[in-house]
């Protein structure tokens, strides 16, 4: 009974903390409606507000009464149906998740998150070679549909060619040295606006191409799946503009959101850990864009409790295991070449397990072979040019950058530039990547830096064992994650010092706290010690917690982009 007091009274603090909350942002929303007139953000701001309360009502409901074990299947009809309403750790992130995810994509609008346009464009690109057309004009600049160009060209800055929008011919700009506006590069009242005006408004033109200035990214397509099929399905509906970048994200939110969940189904323990990061603000930004980022997360996520779960439940490695470990990582190693130590984790898999040590060996290389073949076929060619550079020069810096020849050369150097940046840089990716810069990396729609404390307390109160918790992972386990941690760390910050850093700079630039997100739960795992220990269980309160505090970040970012009026 006092356990049920307790909870109605968080549940009922929290709500009365984001009503406050709401309030007195609404105070923001009132001055940025006045200045610009556009009467309606007060109807959206409501509209928010309660869809957030309901949001967080039904999240922490899940959160509390989700049971930690369900039973194996039972016979009747009417206990399968007990079962799949019961509710359970998998369906409380579920919901939780694609809910927040969903509103997320409300307020952070297309095109928003870190290079989005990018990886829409390449979504996109794979969208048009999926439908057999052509995706690239003679140049290599991608063919959209030519009323899709107002979303990179809000402002019609640029002129576009009289032309028949054929492939031969399709419309272009003929002043491209022109700087048009990008929907939400820099989130403004006037990205609302024009989204609001916009929305349901369609220029049908079938048939019609134009050339995107955008490049696409060059990576495995793998990562551009989901969103491809979004805009393949938009544009077989012929649906406008909106309907079309709206339904990319939709799929990519929805990849995330049921890769994530299985995710969590397999791992063997410590699933709470994996539900706190996923739910961070940064992650479901992340998750609600165009972001290659959700790919990694969810394929690394899944590879990870795959080890875990063969290492620490499984009885015995079968074939149909090997396979999938194998698939996994040819789906994700040329992504992104920093995280390849992730793969290490499969060597926590006892050799007792495989039954040989022969077919041990076999195991490893099939999957070491598939990562291979995803390197060669995708990263050979980057990676044989930063070998065979004798030279760099950085367009965005207009510098000189370094070599890997004159990294070689200059050991202290580099050493100097590597402590710099964990002097100077640690709290930059600490915010950046709990959530504390979204948008476009943007320093104005910032959560808060008491936000981000409360993130990292909570998800620190995840991290941290009840008095009679068994530690699970052993010493050794944990050195050796630790291993693959500083090796991944290593490369993200080898990677930008080469292809991004100028020779002037005394910090490595360009990294992110979002490229630590794929480290970030597993670096919580080894947290669990038995000197800082709870009486009792907390990772519901902290998990309700982290829902609450996105809930708050969402009235605020949504606020300060109503006053953000150019």
């Amino acid at each position: 009974m006092s356990k049920i007091i307790k909870n109605i009274a968080f549940y009922s603090f929290g709500i009365i903390l984001l009503v406050i909350l709401f309030f007195w942002h609404f105070l923001d929303v009132r001055a940025g409606a006045i200045e610009s007139k556009d009467y309606w953000l007060f109807n959206v701001y409501i509209v928010l507000g309660i869809v957030l309360i309901i949001t967080v009502i039904i999240s922490n409901v899940l959160i509390y009464n989700y049971v930690e074990n369900v039973d194996s299947p039972r016979e009747s009809f009417l206990d399968k149906f007990k079962s799949l309403v019961t509710p359970t750790i998998t369906k409380a992130y579920f919901i939780t998740a694609l809910l927040f995810g969903l509103i997320y994509m409300a307020v952070l609008p297309p095109l928003s998150a870190p290079d989005e346009i990018s990886h829409y464009i390449s979504a996109y690109k794979l969208s048009s070679q999926l439908m057999l057309q052509s995706s690239t004009y003679e140049d290599g600049h991608v063919l959209i549909r030519d009323f899709d160009l107002k979303l990179e060209d809000m402002k019609g800055d640029y002129k576009l060619s009289d032309s028949k929008g054929t492939v031969m011919y399709p419309i272009t700009k003929t002043n491209r040295t022109v700087k048009s506006d990008v929907l939400s590069q820099t989130l403004e009242e006037e990205d609302y606006r024009f989204i609001y005006n916009n929305l349901l408004v369609g220029d049908y033109n079938v048939g019609k191409l134009a050339i995107s200035e955008f490049p696409p990214v060059k990576t495995t397509p793998f990562a551009h799946l989901p969103q491809a099929l979004g805009i393949t399905l938009a544009r077989v509906l012929n649906l406008n503009s909106f309907g079309l970048v709206y339904f990319g994200r939709i799929f990519n939110l929805l990849f995330f959101c049921i890769l994530t969940t299985f995710t969590i189904s397999k791992l063997p323990f410590y699933k709470e850990i994996y539900f706190g990061v996923n739910v961070l603000p940064m992650t479901l930004h992340l998750a609600a864009s165009y972001s290659y980022d959700v790919f990694i997360l969810s394929i690394y996520g899944l590879y990870i409790a795959k080890c875990l779960n063969l290492a620490y439940k499984a009885e015995k490695v079968k074939n149909t295991d090997i396979a999938i470990l194998a698939i996994l990582m040819f789906l994700v190693a040329s992504c992104k070449l920093v995280y390849l130590p992730l793969a290490m984790f499969a060597f926590l898999i006892p050799i007792y397990k495989f039954k040989t040590k022969l077919r041990w060996f076999i195991s490893a290389l099939i999957v070491f072979v598939f990562m291979g073949l995803s390197f060669v076929f995708i990263d050979r060619q980057t990676f044989t040019n930063y070998a065979a550079q004798t030279a760099n020069h950085l367009q965005w810096a207009n510098e000189a950058g370094f070599t890997l020849s004159e990294i070689r050369h200059s050991p202290i150097r580099v050493l100097k530039i590597v402590y710099n940046t964990f002097v100077y840089e640690l709290d930059y990716y600490h915010i950046t990547m709990l959530g504390g810069y979204l948008g476009n990396l943007d320093p104005i729609l910032d959560i808060s830096y008491f936000a981000v404390v409360m993130l990292t307390i909570s998800l620190l109160g995840i991290s941290f064992c009840t008095e009679d918790e068994e530690l699970i992972l052993k010493l050794r386990s944990k050195i050796f994650m630790l291993i693959i941690i500083i090796l991944s760390v290593g490369l993200i910050e080898f990677s930008m010092l080469l292809a991004w850093t100028p020779k002037t700079s005394l910090t490595i630039s360009g990294v992110q706290g979002r490229y630590f997100l794929p480290l970030l739960p597993i670096s919580l795992m080894l947290l669990k010690n038995k000197l800082i220990v709870f009486k009792k269980n907390k990772n519901r309160f902290f998990l309700a917690f982290i829902c609450i505090i996105n809930a708050y970040a969402l009235i605020r970012i949504f606020s300060i982009v109503c006053l953000r009026i150019g």
